[in-house]
């Protein structure tokens, strides 16, 4: 089943969650995918996570996926192999993102996994499998399914997507990945684009 919805990544910086919401409402999306990081900042000025899971009733806001369950900044998702108190410190607060986005009535997380990485790939592998279960297990606590994502863009990225080692080359790399994970809530996903 396809489900079609618009990326935050698609609109100006600085959006607000709510504004992106009416903006794909009334471009005719029925569907977004959110920075769970604006969904917090909103439940708070709204005054809590019943405010926030009101506001999505009222709005009638479907949510098929969001990113940041790793944030980096007030928008924008940070990869698997970020760097290791990053890492502790995202765990330290993700389940309130979690909540988040139960309160959105969102099952689905983006997991973005690093094309390179400054460690061989096989200790990259150790490193992320590791990760990908403690997210897993604080996922399906909420109901909600991890969706590894791969980049395809070879150049021009930042430094925490980059390295000396090739790591996620391609979606065969996710699936390997995956499997290897053996979490019944961790899954490859296949974009494709209009």
């Amino acid at each position: 089943m396809w489900e079609i919805s618009v990326n935050p990544a698609c609109f100006r910086w600085g959006t607000s969650l709510p504004e992106f919401v009416r903006a794909c409402r009334l471009a005719g999306f029925a569907a977004v995918e959110v920075s769970i990081q604006q969904a917090v900042s909103l439940a708070k000025e709204l005054g809590g996570i019943g405010a926030l899971e009101r506001w999505r009733e009222s709005e009638q806001v479907v949510v098929t996926q969001f990113s940041g369950i790793l944030p980096s900044g007030p928008v924008l998702p940070a990869p698997l192999l970020m760097a290791e108190p990053d890492f502790r410190a995202a765990v330290a607060s993700v389940h309130q993102r979690l909540e988040a986005a139960g309160a959105l009535g969102c099952r689905r997380a983006a997991v973005v996994v690093n094309p390179r990485s400054g460690h061989p790939r096989d200790v990259a592998a150790d490193i992320a499998l590791h990760r990908l279960g403690i997210l897993s297990d604080a996922a399906a606590g909420y109901g909600i399914r991890l969706a590894v994502e791969y980049i395809g863009v070879t150049r021009g990225l930042g430094p925490d997507l980059t390295g000396a080692f090739p790591f996620i080359e391609n979606l065969e790399d996710v699936d390997r990945l995956v499997a290897q994970c053996g979490r019944r809530n961790v899954r490859c996903v296949r974009w494709r684009s209009a």
